[in-house]
This record gives structure tokens, sequence and C-alpha cells, in this order.
């Protein structure tokens, strides 16, 4: 029986078809969703060696802090302006505010806990209080032979002993001769040795102690000792390496009388202790500051010391190509500069001397080739120059304005002076400062640091 066809009903009612959705909107860049606010000018204690100033304007305007300080330190040269003017921004300028993000603590990018532990300060303790206690019965009672009475009286008067005069010395010791209420005043000065021979010899074993740490960090066999284990021995250590220099023989004899050169062993190991943080963590600048400015208190103390120098720019270009660079460009300028003075100017007469003839050729020489090698190591991208260049004009611009301001005052040099000279030195001086202006603002966008860091568009 056939199938009768079904009959055609209505048809089904369709489901609405939704509403077209609004094209939404494009995602916007990060950069115009956050709302633009002008860079300020502040201190930021976090990079500082003092009060942050220069750290501030690193930050606003891009220009390295070191070529701000050295700014600075030329500037108070002149009437001390520059010590004013840093002063007066130090008082003036606000905290940089540190950056935070969803409620996390704010905190600078690779900063590394620091150096020195627990058990490396009580080995520095233990040592220097040892001692000072093992030195103060020691003291000579009063005037010993040699130089003690003559510095016995530039401490009590703050005077000029014989030459170098030990500046930094006299006034170290004058506290001691005037303010210490027992005793004579050769016991007092004595007392001032015995207390720098006592620093000298905890911070030698605060840096043992560390340091030894370290050594065995890196020895594959006392990787699992125990950790309170390898503290105590590294204390032990550090104590035994300091008692050794506080007893021996020679630096014993030293630290019990009137005399200079325990100041100058705590100022070069002031230099040491400072230098091996900076090591540890490189990005903290300020602690190499500190060392450069306790090797000039080491300098100014004992002028021997000064062959520590470079042994100290080749430990920084081990660790910083790119500062051993500068430091080697440095001693170069120097030599050439000498060199000028004895053969153009006025004979130097330290240069007579055979030895310290061959030295100084060695040393100028050798910072030549350091700096040509460590050069073409860091510098081979063309912004590397640029930048190179940029800062050097900084430093002719610095020079120059110290000199238009001396001039402006009347201050000339004495003699009979080469105009043409004069008008040749004014163009240089002039050049440098537009080159650096230019350089500095109308420059290609692509350079590292404008990019980052120069807060003004043009």
């Amino acid at each position: 029986m056939a199938k009768k066809p079904k009959r055609p009903g209505k048809p089904a009612a369709k489901a609405p078809s939704p509403a077209p959705e609004e094209p939404s909107a494009a995602p916007q860049p990060e950069a115009l969703t956050k709302p633009v606010t002008p860079r300020r000018l502040t201190r930021d204690p976090e990079e500082a060696v003092m009060g942050g100033v220069c750290a501030g304007l690193e930050q606003w305007l891009g220009l390295p802090g070191a070529l701000w300080r050295i700014a600075f330190s030329a500037l108070s040269l002149v009437f001390g302006i520059g010590i004013i003017a840093y002063l007066a921004l130090w008082i003036t300028l606000p905290k940089t505010e540190p950056e935070s993000s969803e409620g996390e603590e704010a905190h600078r990018p690779n900063q590394r806990p620091g150096l020195y532990r627990r058990v490396d300060w009580i080995s520095f303790g233990v040592t220097t209080f040892i001692v000072t206690i093992g030195y103060w019965f020691t003291l000579a009672p009063d005037l010993t032979l040699e130089d003690s009475g003559e510095l016995a009286v530039g401490s009590l008067y703050a005077g000029v002993p014989h030459p170098p005069g030990y500046p930094v010395w006299t006034i170290y010791t004058w506290f001691f001769a005037n303010f210490v209420p027992i005793a004579n005043i050769a016991w007092r000065v004595a007392l001032s040795s015995a207390v720098a021979g006592a620093l000298s010899c905890g911070l030698i074993a605060l840096m043992v102690s560390r340091g030894s740490s370290m050594l065995l960090e890196g020895i594959d066999i006392f990787k699992d000792i125990d950790r309170k284990v390898e503290e105590k021995l590294c204390g032990v250590v550090g104590y035994v390496a300091g008692m050794l220099m506080a007893f021996n023989g020679f630096f014993w004899s030293q630290a019990v009388i009137v005399e200079v050169y325990t100041l100058s062993v705590l100022s070069l190991v002031g230099v040491l202790v400072f230098l091996l943080r900076w090591i540890y963590e490189p990005s903290r600048l300020r602690y190499l500051y500190w060392a450069f400015f306790w090797f000039g208190i080491c300098f100014t103390n004992h002028q021997t010391l000064i062959v520590a120098a470079v042994g100290i720019e080749i430990l920084i270009a081990l660790r910083d190509r790119k500062l051993g660079r500068d430091l080697f460009l440095v001693n170069s300028l120097v030599y050439l500069a000498v060199l000028v003075v004895h053969f153009k100017l006025a004979p130097i007469q330290t240069l007579d001397n055979a030895i310290l003839n061959k030295i100084f050729h060695l040393i100028g020489v050798g910072s030549m080739i350091g700096f040509g090698y460590l050069a073409s190591k860091t510098m081979k991208k063309q912004e590397s120059w640029i930048n190179f260049v940029r800062d050097g004009l900084f430093l002719i611009s610095i020079g120059f304005v110290a000199a238009f301001i001396l001039l402006s005052a009347g201050i000339r040099p004495s003699g009979n002076s080469n105009s043409f000279l004069i008008g040749l030195a004014y163009m240089a001086g002039f050049g440098a400062t537009a080159v650096f202006v230019f350089l500095s603002l109308f420059l290609d966008k692509k350079l590292s640091w404008q990019k980052r860091r120069l807060p003004l568009k043009f």
C-alpha cells in the first residue's frame, strides 16, 4: 500500500539570529594607556655616593653620574662653586620614590645581598678588640727615637711635620693629642697609631674570613660542608690572619710609637675592603668611588703607596673592561702630558732618575697598549665610539667653563701669554661645548642612552 505524501505544513520558525556584535576596539599599546608623567629631577639615595644628586642627574638627563661628579669636583676649585651647588641641590631636591607593582616591595634589579656576613663582622670585632688590648699594654711610655718628637709636636698644634707633611695623619692625631685626657702627648699620639693598627688588622680579618668562604665555595670537595662549620672555620681563619699581621715584628713596632705608617695601612686596607665589595656587585659603583676616596687618603698620607694604583686599575679592568679601558686612557693622557711638560716647558727632575724614568715609561706605554686592547674589545659599535667622544667633550667643556669663570674674575696666567694660543684654546673649548650639545640633544634617537633616559624630545 503506497504511503501518502505528507502534507506540507508551515515552515518551522527559525531561531532569531544574534545581533551583530560591535567591533571591539583595537588593543592600545601599553605606553598609550598609561598616563604620561614628566620625569622629575630628584636625588637617588640608592645609587648615592654622598647625597644622590649626581645619580639623580644621571637619571634625569642620561649623562653618566661619574661625569657629573667630575664636573662638581672641577667647579669646586673655582671659588667653591661646585660645593655650594651640590649642597643646594642636596637640600632642595626630593628623594626618588621607589617604583612598586601590585603591592610588591620595590627593589633594584640585579641587586644582591650584602657581601660580608655576621660571622665576618664578628671576626673583625674580636680581632680589633684583642689587638687593641695588646697594643695598649705595650705602648711606648714617652718619646722614642727618629721622628717621634717632631711628629708629636706637629700633632699637638696641627702643624706641618717634615715633607710631605702628612696632613691627614696630622688631623687624625690632633684629636688624640688634644682630647685624650690621660698621660703625656707622645703616649696619646702613640695611642692613635695603636687604634689605626688594630682597625687595620680587624679589616684584614674581615676580608680573609669572607674571602676564605668564597674560596671554599669554588672547591668541589667543600661544597657539601655544613654551613655552620664553614662559617666557624672561616671566622677563625680571619682571626688568625689579623693576629699574624698585628703581632709580626715590624708592624707591632710601628703601632706602639709615634709614627705615620699604621694610618697608611688602614687606608690601604680600606681600599681593598671596598674593592672586594664592588667586585662582588659591580653595579653598585658607590663602593668603587669609596675605594678611590680611600686611596686618595692613602696617597696623601704616604706617597710611596702610589705604586698600588696600577694594581688597582688592573684589578678593575679584570672585572669591568669598559671601566678599565677608561682608566688606562687617563693614564695614557697623563703620560703624554708629562712628556710635553718635560720636553717643552720645564724639565721634571724626577725623570732624571734612571730607575724612575724606566718605571714611568713602562707604565705609560703599558697603559696605552692596555687602552688599545680594551677599546678593541669593548667599542665595536658606532654608538660606543660616539658616546666615548661625547663624554670626552663633556670633560673639555667643564674645563672651558671653569677657565672662562677664572678669566672673567680677572685671574689670568702669570708671565707673557701668547694671545694666539689663548684664542685657539678658547675656540677649541667653545667648539667642544657646541659639539657636545649637538651629540647630546640632536643625535639619532637610536642611541641607547638617549632612548632610555633623555626626558626631552626635539
